[in-house]
C-alpha cells in the first residue's frame, strides 16, 4: 500500500462503498456492499483492511512490514 492510500484511508476519502454511498447517493448503509468480493458485507475501512479477499496479498505485505517494525504488532 502506498502512502497515498494510507493517507486517504485515514482521512476517510477512499472511494469505498461507505464513502461514495454517503456522499453521492442516498443509499442505506447496509446496501453499500463490496463489489470486489462475494461476501455481501458493507464496504467500509474494516472490510477493506481486514476481510476482503481481493486485497489478501497486499494485506499480508502490510502486516509483515508492520511486524518487521514492531514484533508486538500481532
Amino acid at each position: 500500500m502506498g502512502v497515498r492510500v494510507l493517507a486517504c484511508l485515514r482521512a476517510g476519502s477512499l472511494p469505498l462503498g461507505v464513502e461514495t454511498g454517503r456522499r453521492y447517493t442516498v443509499m442505506p448503509y447496509y446496501q453499500q456492499t463490496c463489489h470486489l468480493c462475494d461476501f455481501g458485507e458493507v464496504e467500509d475501512q474494516n472490510h477493506f483492511l481486514i476481510i476482503c479477499p481481493t486485497f489478501k496479498n497486499l494485506r499480508l505485505q502490510l502486516f509483515n512490514y508492520c511486524y518487521f517494525l514492531s514484533q508486538t504488532f500481532f
